[in-house]
């Protein structure tokens, strides 16, 4: 019975292993065309091309802005299989967090306001120099205002806080 429950729970291992790959494979070849297009959207928005007006430049930004959503979305399902394989690197760097956090609240802002919420934000004067992640905190960030987002009902209110604590 105990080398039964063994092979079944080896099996098992090997069949989320093997998703894990599926997984992997396919947001990575997501990524691609949705960069692709994402920069197509941005040529455009430059007008290199011609003149838009005010409607064609609203609904290009509105497009690249959902874009850019889903190439986070891709991009948090490779970490995840990147934790899950146990092969994710953290690329540290000695940047400015607040510049991350402000990009990433300009970033959600149209989503959180078309969610029916009201968007506070409290940051401090001075910038907060550290050493950190780019990319894991901005997803980390995306990750937590989003659920704000998700698990707050219209009408209501997100803060996004940031303060610089001896502690």
């Amino acid at each position: 019975m105990a080398k039964e429950f063994q092979n079944s729970n080896q099996r098992l291992m090997e069949l989320d292993k093997k998703k894990n790959t599926c997984l992997a494979a396919a947001t990575h070849e997501l990524r691609t065309p949705l960069t692709i297009v994402n920069g197509y959207q941005k040529l455009l928005l430059s007008e290199s091309f011609g003149s838009l007006n005010e409607k064609q430049r609203h609904l290009l930004k509105e497009s690249s802005r959902n874009c850019h959503r889903l190439i986070k979305m891709v991009n948090s399902m490779l970490d995840r299989c990147r934790l899950e394989s146990e092969s994710v690197e953290f690329h540290f760097q000695h940047a400015s967090y607040l510049e991350i956090l402000k990009n990433v609240v300009e970033q959600m802002r149209n989503y959180i306001e078309e969610s029916g919420l009201i968007l506070d934000v409290d940051f401090p004067d001075e910038d907060l120099m550290l050493t950190f992640d780019s990319s894991a905190i901005e997803q980390a960030q995306i990750n937590l205002i989003g659920n704000a987002v998700k698990f707050t009902p219209s009408p209501g209110k997100i803060t996004v806080r940031c303060e610089n604590r001896p502690d």
